[in-house]
């Protein structure tokens, strides 16, 4: 990125997590906080992370549950998992191109504290909408992928609304 000013030529792509099955979000290296639900306290700190007590609002855990939700049955669940990161991906790439272009504008200008706290924000509101999209995917995918059934959206079907399909099943099944 050395296209940018030097203080938004940083910029890390964040996952949580097992790598296949997350999505990274664009970290602006100035940024001066941590979007709430990716940070916390650890061994740096001097203090044991914890992690045994279970939070929807925190990254390190709906990523798991998502990863955990997938595991067990990858055939199914996985593609569906890699076309939701695409989409998600795709736009955090359109909103660094828009994030950058307004940070170079900034620069040009001189407004370089102005301009580290736009990096931070925009670093701050991805990493917020990252969490909240995966905490609902995981409920999409818990919804349709209940109890061994593949279920989807059937209007017509008085009972549920909804069509219960047998899922993919191994060789060895």
């Amino acid at each position: 990125r050395g296209w940018m000013p030097r203080q938004f030529s940083g910029l890390l792509w964040f996952g949580v997590d097992d790598a296949a099955t997350t999505v990274r979000f664009p970290v602006y290296g100035c940024a001066t906080t941590t979007p709430a639900g990716w940070g916390g306290q650890g061994p740096q700190d001097g203090v044991v992370p914890p992690v045994m007590t279970f939070s929807m609002d925190k990254a390190f855990h709906v990523f798991n549950l998502v990863a955990n939700w997938a595991y067990p049955r990858w055939q199914s669940v996985y593609p569906v998992l890699l076309e939701k990161a695409h989409e998600l991906d795709a736009g955090f790439l359109g909103t660094v191109a828009a994030t950058d272009a307004t940070l170079q504008t900034m620069a040009d200008a001189g407004e370089v504290d102005k301009s580290v706290a736009v990096a931070t924000a925009a670093t701050s509101e991805m990493g917020v909408s990252l969490l909240a999209a995966w905490r609902s995917f995981f409920g999409e995918l818990f919804v349709r992928f209940r109890d061994g059934y593949d279920i989807s959206v059937q209007e017509d079907d008085p009972e549920c609304g909804c069509s219960v399909g047998n899922d993919i099943y191994r060789g060895t099944w």
